[in-house]
């Protein structure tokens, strides 16, 4: 399966994320439908339907500007897609497994209306980068995103984006 260029007429309040590409177009991350990369040249859908393997439900997305991109789910979990060959690998929290991505204890203030991150530690001490390299993520360790009810300037910075 490929991903496939579609209308964004589908698009709708269920809208969860609007992040940077690296190439300059726009990630749209929809809570149900998937991510779609949007570009002034084309369109192109990551969905459950052209990704084997990916799954919902869809957080937010951004890239790497390494063929990497990253989906951040509401499930606790993370799904990594090479946009090059169109292959995911998912990483899900898997209660008694020490060796799975770790569970919401690490989203301090957490709920629906606190969905703007504040702050990040990585390992303890404080990252200011709006992403996380993949080679991060294989060492382990842990994330701490503290959330909070407005935005905040955290990772907002050019030296922040990827």
């Amino acid at each position: 399966m490929r991903p496939h260029a579609t209308p964004l007429s589908h698009l709708d309040k269920n809208i969860t994320g609007l992040t940077a590409a690296t190439d300059s177009g726009i990630w749209i991350t929809h809570y149900t439908a998937g991510v779609i990369h949007w570009s002034a040249q084309d369109t192109t859908c990551y969905t459950p339907q052209t990704v084997l393997g990916l799954k919902g439900p869809f957080q937010t997305a951004v890239d790497d500007g390494n063929g990497n991109l990253y989906i951040g789910h509401s499930d606790k979990g993370l799904s990594i897609i090479s946009i090059k060959n169109n292959f995911c690998k998912n990483y899900r929290h898997i209660p008694g497994n020490q060796n799975s991505l770790p569970d919401n204890s690490v989203c301090k203030n957490n709920s629906k209306e606190n969905m703007y991150v504040q702050s990040v530690k990585l390992n303890g001490k404080r990252y200011s980068k709006s992403y996380i390299m993949y080679n991060d993520i294989m060492k382990g360790g842990t994330l701490e995103l503290q959330m909070g009810n407005q935005p905040s300037k955290w990772g907002t910075r050019p030296a922040d984006r990827p």
